[in-house]
C-alpha cells in the first residue's frame, strides 16, 4: 500500500492557510512527533503572535479486511491517527470566560482563543488535500479538546484528534 508524508502534507497545509490567511490568522507548522518534543519547541521571532501547530502522537495502521465468503482481501486501506495542537502563545492567570471578577469576557481565552480557533476548525472543508496532495484523503476521525497553560510557553489553544484513511 501507498503511504503518504504526513509532514510534508501539514507543512503544504501551513502554507496553503498562510496564503489564505486562513481565519485572519498567520501559520507556523512543527512536527515534534512525541510531547516532550514540543516542550523544547523554540519560537521564531517572526511567528510568536501565529497560531502554531504541533503534530504529535503518529500511529499508522494498515488495514486489510478479508471477504467472509471467499477469503480474498476485499478492502485495503490505511489510517494514520494522531494528535495536531493549534496554539496560541499565552499568559498565567488569564480567565478562560469569567473566574476573575472585574476581568472583561470579551478578553477571555474563550472569547479570543478557543472559540475563534473551533470556528476556524469546524466544518468538513478545512483540509485542502486535493491541492497539496492531488488526491483526496477522508477524515474519519476529528475530535477537539481545550489546552490551557501548556508547555513552557504558556500555550491556549486545542488539541485536535484526527485520523486520516487513505484508500488503496
Amino acid at each position: 500500500m501507498k503511504h503518504f508524508d504526513i509532514i510534508e502534507f501539514w507543512e503544504k497545509q501551513t502554507t496553503i492557510w498562510n496564503d489564505q490567511k486562513k481565519c485572519g490568522e498567520c501559520w507556523d507548522f512543527s512536527a515534534p512527533l512525541v510531547e516532550s518534543q514540543a516542550s523544547i519547541h523554540q519560537l521564531k521571532e517572526e511567528t510568536k503572535c501565529c497560531n502554531h501547530l504541533f503534530l504529535t502522537e503518529l500511529e499508522i495502521d494498515d488495514v486489510v479486511t478479508y471477504d467472509k465468503k471467499t477469503g480474498y482481501p476485499s478492502q485495503k486501506y490505511i489510517d494514520y491517527s494522531f494528535d495536531l495542537y493549534v496554539l496560541k502563545t499565552g499568559a498565567l492567570l488569564s480567565n478562560n470566560y469569567n473566574e476573575i471578577t472585574g476581568y472583561p469576557i470579551e478578553q477571555s481565552n474563550w472569547n479570543k482563543i478557543y472559540k475563534p480557533l473551533i470556528d476556524c476548525f469546524s466544518g468538513e472543508n478545512v483540509l485542502d488535500f486535493c491541492r497539496a496532495l492531488g488526491y483526496d484523503v477522508q477524515v474519519n476521525r476529528k475530535k477537539i479538546s481545550i489546552v490551557y497553560n501548556y508547555l513552557s510557553n504558556i500555550y491556549n489553544g486545542l488539541k485536535i484528534k484526527f485520523i486520516f484513511r487513505l484508500y488503496e
